[in-house]
């Protein structure tokens, strides 16, 4: 009974847990993001992948994921751009905009979504504060 209940124990996800700031930010997996509010940040630990959430002012709200196996890993979208060797592009399940899928050569993804992305030109400023590069994976390396 007690491998079973252990089991059960790991596979549910910790929600709402306080994000902890190095560095002004973050690590998602595949890119640091350097944050411009450090309150209003949460996250939820799954088995195999990370969910970071920003609650802000006037009911806007945003989240990372972070693992191998979004909601939206099947979804098709138009690039917006390739840095770093990820490949980000907009997210569009069932003709619905469902915000923004990064893959990098091994798979991994971070998925952004939010009140904040619109599918417009303007997203692209979001991604001014996601490192990809090396630097940003330094970053992850040092915090794990």
């Amino acid at each position: 009974m007690l491998p079973l209940a252990l089991a059960v124990l790991i596979a549910v996800p910790q929600e709402g847990q306080p994000l902890p700031m190095k560095e002004g930010g973050f690590c998602t997996g595949i890119s640091w993001i350097t944050a411009t509010e450090t309150a209003g940040w949460s996250q939820d630990i799954g088995p195999d992948f990370s969910v970071y959430r920003y609650d802000g002012p006037d009911k806007t709200w945003f989240g990372i994921y972070g693992g191998n196996a979004s909601q939206v890993s099947g979804s098709t979208g138009e690039t917006l751009f390739v840095r770093d060797g990820v490949t980000v592009r907009s997210a569009i399940v069932d003709g619905q905009f469902r915000g923004y899928l990064a893959t990098d050569k091994r798979g991994w993804q971070n998925h952004f979504f939010g009140s904040v992305f619109t599918n417009t030109p303007q997203d692209r400023a979001f991604f001014d504060r996601v490192d990809f590069g090396p630097a940003g994976l330094e970053k992850c390396r040092k915090y794990q």
